[in-house]
């Protein structure tokens, strides 16, 4: 409580993250407005990074500061919205299951408890993240790293490479499916639909 809160420029830009999202998600294939629009945004230093140059280097860039006024009241409304948001996400992650199970029977499907998401294990993992790509579906965490997002120099954080083997393994083996709000039944329906036209 004795932290001063952050700037007014701060909030406004991390608050405004998940509006300039929605506004682009929806075109983010349309002729790839919705990419040009966050690449401009970004551009102009007006979209934060989610992981930021400076901590890509292994530097802290964070501010030392309470939560903001604003901030507190979208998490005071996300809290009031957790037990549709849960049910939400279990009602998803059932259906991934069940279709993933069904188009991919030698892969390992785990959902879980928090129904976070829907983690794919398979050999295959590569060719079906190409055909998913192919389809609009992005299904991937961190892109390429076992422990952070691609880009970061993980020997500024003192990992050193195979030194968590497992970890690595899985990264080469892993996708997962979305559960979030923004994911629909009709999304892993159509999902489910497009990969038997043309893939079974």
């Amino acid at each position: 409580l004795n932290l001063p809160y952050p700037s007014m420029l701060w909030t406004l830009r991390h608050i405004g993250q998940p509006l300039v999202f929605a506004l682009a998600l929806p075109f983010w294939y349309t002729l790839d407005v919705g990419k040009i629009f966050v690449w401009v945004l970004n551009k102009t230093k007006i979209l934060p990074r989610a992981v930021t140059t400076a901590e890509k280097e292994g530097h802290e860039d964070f501010p030392h500061a309470r939560m903001s006024v604003a901030t507190q009241h979208i998490l005071f409304r996300q809290w009031k919205k957790r037990a549709s948001i849960r049910t939400h996400r279990q009602e998803i992650a059932a259906a991934w299951k069940k279709t993933l199970s069904d188009l991919f029977p030698n892969a390992i499907i785990i959902v879980p408890p928090n129904a976070l998401r829907v983690i794919l294990i398979s050999e295959n993992v590569s060719q079906i993240m190409q055909r998913a790509k192919h389809l609009g579906f992005h299904l991937r965490d961190w892109d390429g790293d076992p422990i952070a997002p691609q880009g970061v120099l993980n020997h500024k954080f003192g990992y050193i490479p195979l030194s968590c083997s497992g970890a690595e393994m899985f990264n080469r083996e892993y996708l997962t499916f979305p559960t979030n709000i923004r994911t629909r039944l009709s999304d892993v329906h159509r999902f489910e639909t497009m990969w038997k036209i043309l893939y079974k």
